[in-house]
Order: structure tokens, then C-alpha cells, then sequence
């Protein structure tokens, strides 16, 4: 496992804040960031090299993987802190994860890798946005000839719902629910120092039924092409595009200013999404990155949901012997169409995303890891219960085995 493959980047406990069922699944789509306690699950170098050349050798290598940790979050329901009868709350947080998997060589040509994973985080002010995840998944590998391979990854990952207004009480819809994915990609090296990615991207998000209103469920499906440079020996540059369509079951679209008539069809949305990215093995010890973007959403009936997307990101990971720290910031401004803001405006706002952890190995089996996150987001809406400014911190420490 390389120091640029201890990049962590996962799902941030999505919190939402909308008041409408629409608005809500909009904002927890929007949630996803960095979160800094995944470094827990992290194998460790040595573990993983002796793993893989047992899986070579025509066994299946298993890995089992497991963290435990407790911090403290400030701000529990994402709320605004700007206010005289302000609900910020801040909560003491625990987190616990096990992952296990395991990889299978066919042959020199072919591998198989198998994962299940579950991640609980509960908190002690309320148990309504304690926070659950399933997740299995599978990839297989194929090389066809000298410079082709057909990928394949695949997964299907459960969620509880753990939706709040920003006050704490619960939604009356459930947001629970089911997500089934596919990735199946060719990937063509015409050059030892360029590869280029053709994927197709399949998801359909199965949400619990709430009695009494409409569906929220939908499918999502389009392609994405990646462009692989290797400049330098050390130096790497991706260039990505990506579309999408996004298609819901039952949702009624909006018009211009948000109004749902009977007579309206069902949502549908085209995403257009295109990066460019840097990273460089500085030492090698030291890894950089640095990555920009932009991102187009297209309601498809009146614009009411239709935004422009900018993003830039960054990270860097230092690893020194059994230590290794982490620092990634992303940077995001969102403008949107239609969608007001306090209805003298259409709604935008910047966000930014801050994680910094750090872990060491006391044994070849366990570690302890620490970490910080920051999320802070400001917006041109002052009131209502969605889209609102807020700030808030978390701390964690913990302790990770592997074997």
C-alpha cells in the first residue's frame, strides 16, 4: 500500500437541514467531505505487502480491520450560530468500525477483491442523528492484452436515517435507505506514461417508503473518462469529465420558483462534472495533491434545481517510519439558478472542508490515530431551516488493529 493509497476520503456524517422532503434529500446528497477518523481503518504497509503476496501465490488473503474512537462535536444539527435563540448543540461522539476483505489472484492476469465493511457513530446528546452504515463490495481485474483491462467494481451499502431539522426534531419522511452501484471501466495504456479510463456509472438509491407521500427513490447513470499523465517520474496529472443523468421514480418536478403541480413530470436532472488534478511524491516521504473542478447540475423541466459547481482542493500526507499525518482542505462556491435565497435573491454559498489527523503504529497490529475536522459553510439565506450558514468542529482519538 503506497503513502498516495493513505489519501483518506470518505462520507462526513450527513446532517440535514432542509424543511421540505425535496429540499432534505438535495442537502444530504450535497453532504459528503473528508472525515478524519477513517484513518483508523488504514492497514498498515507491511500488513498489506505480506497480504498481497500471499493473494499471488494462490491463496486468498483475508484482512480484518477495526477502530474504536470518541471526540466531541460542536455544532450536532449543522444549525446556524447567528441567531439570539441559536440551537447549536455540540454533543460528546463516539465511532466505532470493522472492515474485513479479501483478495485472490486467478492468475498473473486476473484478481478478485471482496469487502464488508459496517461504521456506527453515536452520540450522547440525542440518539436521532446517531449515524449507521453497511457496505459490501466487490472488484475484479482482467488484463486483456499488453495495454488493455476490463474493471469491474460493484457495491451495495445500507443507511439509517439519521435526517434532523436544525433544531433536532425529526422529518416526517424517513430518509432511510439502500444503494446499489456499478462500475465497470476499460482502461487503455497507448503510452508506458499515458492511460486512459472509459467508465460507465451505474446507482440506484432505494430509500424506505414513508406512508402517505411520494417516493424519493431514482436512478442514476452515465459515463466517465479519465486521462492519466505520468509527467515525471513523480509527478502525476488526471484530467476527468463525467455526465450523468439522474432520473426519480415518482418526485414531481418544480417550476421556476419551486412550485409542484400535479400536472408537473418527474424530476430529472443532468449532471456535468469535470476535474483536473496534480500529485506529486515530493520525497518519499512527503505526497502532495492539489485538484479543481467544475460542476454543472441541469434541472431538466425549469431550472428550479439547476446550479454551477466550483471546487478546488488540496492535500498533502507525510509519512515518517510507523507515523504518518494528513492535511486536506476543499474549497467549494455554488450558485444556483432559480433557487432563492430570503426571496430577495437566488440562493449561493461558499463551503469549505478541513480535515488534519495524524496516527502511529505501536505494533505491527495497532495504532492509535487522532484527528480534526472543520465545516463551515456561509450563505446568502438568513432564514428558514434549509440552505443556512453555520460552523461547526469536531475532535476524535482513537485506537486501530489490523491483521
Amino acid at each position: 500500500m503506497t503513502c498516495r493509497h493513505l489519501q483518506f476520503t470518505t462520507a462526513l456524517l450527513v446532517v440535514t437541514l432542509a424543511l421540505a422532503s425535496q429540499s432534505t434529500a438535495q442537502e444530504q446528497d450535497d453532504g459528503d467531505s473528508v472525515r478524519s477518523t477513517r484513518l483508523g481503518l488504514l492497514v498498515p504497509h507491511e500488513t498489506r505487502r505480506e497480504k498481497r503476496r500471499a493473494a499471488k501465490a494462490g491463496g486468498w488473503a483475508w484482512t480484518f480491520a477495526g477502530s474504536a474512537a470518541a471526540g466531541y462535536d460542536s455544532n450536532l444539527h449543522l444549525a446556524p450560530g447567528n441567531e439570539v435563540n441559536s440551537r447549536v448543540v455540540g454533543s460528546g461522539v463516539f465511532e466505532a468500525a470493522l472492515r474485513a476483505e479479501v483478495l485472490h489472484y486467478f492468475n498473473r492476469d486476473s484478481r478478485l477483491e471482496l469487502r464488508a465493511e459496517a461504521n456506527a457513530v453515536p452520540y450522547t446528546e440525542t440518539t436521532e442523528v446517531n449515524d449507521y452504515n453497511q457496505k459490501v463490495s466487490a472488484f475484479y481485474g482482467q488484463r486483456l492484452s499488453e495495454n488493455f483491462k476490463f474493471l469491474l467494481s460493484a457495491d451495495i451499502s445500507h443507511k439509517n436515517d439519521n435526517a434532523t431539522f436544525i433544531n433536532g426534531e425529526q422529518l416526517d419522511r424517513d430518509f432511510e435507505s439502500w444503494n446499489y452501484q456499478a462500475r465497470p471501466t476499460l482502461s487503455y495504456r497507448f503510452h508506458s506514461d499515458h492511460k486512459l479510463r472509459i467508465q460507465y456509472r451505474v446507482k440506484y438509491k432505494d430509500y424506505v417508503e414513508t406512508p402517505s407521500l411520494n417516493s424519493l427513490d431514482w436512478l442514476s447513470h452515465g459515463p466517465k473518462v479519465y486521462y492519466d499523465w505520468d509527467v515525471l517520474d513523480k509527478v502525476e496529472i488526471e484530467l476527468s469529465y463525467a455526465f450523468k443523468s439522474q432520473n426519480y421514480d415518482e418526485e414531481i418536478a418544480s417550476l421556476s420558483d419551486g412550485t409542484e403541480t400535479p400536472s408537473n413530470p418527474d424530476e430529472r436532472h443532468f449532471f456535468h462534472d469535470l476535474q483536473a488534478g496534480v500529485s506529486w511524491e515530493a520525497f518519499d516521504w512527503l505526497k502532495l495533491n492539489v485538484t479543481g473542478g467544475f460542476k454543472r447540475k441541469d434541472d431538466q423541466y425549469r431550472d428550479f434545481e439547476s446550479y454551477n459547481s466550483f471546487m478546488a482542493k488540496t492535500g498533502a500526507t507525510m509519512a515518517l517510519g510507523a507515523f504518518m499525518v494528513s492535511a486536506d482542505i476543499k474549497f467549494q462556491h455554488r450558485d444556483y439558478d432559480n433557487r432563492p435565497n430570503d426571496t430577495t435573491g437566488k440562493l449561493m454559498f461558499d463551503r469549505v472542508d478541513f480535515a488534519l489527523a495524524g496516527r502511529t503504529q505501536l505494533t505491527p497490529s495497532i495504532g492509535v490515530f487522532a484527528g480534526y475536522d472543520l465545516r463551515w459553510r456561509d450563505t446568502n439565506k438568513n432564514a428558514g431551516t434549509s440552505y443556512r450558514s453555520y460552523t461547526a468542529h469536531q475532535v476524535m482519538m482513537g485506537v486501530a488493529w489490523a491483521h
